[in-house]
């Protein structure tokens, strides 16, 4: 299994015998050359591919799964991927489209009843209940921003590729890689349900291994894809497992702190006792 990444022994250490460092071992070492999976993120990330080609020119599989492997560097596609799933939680997030990030998101939160607070100093991003978009009306300027952010399911979990090939049709299957899934729009309700035929089942996600593919679909010019979760397998939760689910945990708990500290200085320095981070239950 791939390790996650942590920031333990961080110290930069030079070798004595540099003769036997290879080129590439030393541009790493001196920070000439940056990893690159998505977001500059350390945790690799799983999504939908919609780019019919990349920056070289490849032809990629639209409305196949993509996965940035953090052991060959490289982006691995598939058609159906085998998908652990360890921790859900809630996100909003509102996206810059220019900038290719989030302008705005919340903590990540166990229940959807809970706080949100985000990093301009308010709460859900902007987001409306029902209520609050009848009262100011649909047509409003908040109705509409409001309508722009998105309630994103954040899947924490290992994921295996079979199948998977580079962006040049090489094979490069990939097995029990960390990663992070952000399931929105047409994928939200699909989720949903696979969390709820898992609680039916009286299973823990953990040990359940999901097949997930993604569903196209075209409304009008436009064509979209969106993912589903079936439930394939079950596993017993090993030693390794466990460590992994607590790396998890401790990775959304400094997320939440570090968009908590944004919240507060947006708000000129307001305090955040009210704000729950979420600790994320073992």
């Amino acid at each position: 299994m791939t390790q996650l990444a942590t920031n333990e022994n961080s110290d930069l250490v030079i070798p004595k015998d540099l003769d036997k460092v290879s080129a590439d071992q030393l541009a790493e070492l001196i920070g000439q050359r940056e990893d690159k999976p998505q977001g500059g993120d350390s945790l690799a990330r799983l999504s939908i591919n919609h780019s019919p080609e990349d920056d070289e020119g490849n032809t990629l599989p639209r409305g196949q799964f993509a996965l940035y492997n953090p052991e060959t560097k490289e982006k691995v596609f598939g058609k159906e991927v085998n998908f652990r799933i360890f921790i859900r939680r809630f996100m909003y997030s509102l996206w810059d489209n220019e900038q290719g990030a989030y302008s705005v998101r919340t903590t990540q939160q166990a229940k959807l009843n809970d706080q949100f607070p985000d990093t301009e100093g308010g709460f859900k991003c902007g987001k409306l209940t029902k209520n609050e978009i009848t009262e100011i009306g649909l047509d409003s300027p908040e109705a509409a921003a409001s309508a722009l952010v998105k309630c994103n399911q954040v899947l924490y979990g290992l994921v295996t590729i079979t199948d998977g090939k580079t962006a040049t049709g090489e094979d490069s299957p990939v097995e029990n890689v960390p990663v992070v899934f952000y399931g929105k729009g047409s994928s939200y309700n699909a989720i949903s349900q696979y969390f709820r035929d898992v609680d039916k089942k009286n299973l823990l996600s953990p040990n359940v291994v999901a097949k997930a593919h993604s569903i196209k679909h075209k409304n009008g010019a436009t064509i979209y894809y969106s993912t589903n979760l079936t439930i394939s397998d079950t596993v017993d939760l090993s030693k390794d497992d466990r460590e992994l689910l607590v790396a998890f945990a401790d990775r959304i708990n400094s997320y939440n702190l570090r968009v908590s500290e944004e919240h507060a200085e947006a708000k000129n320095g307001e305090g955040v006792d009210a704000i729950d981070l979420a600790a994320v239950e073992a």
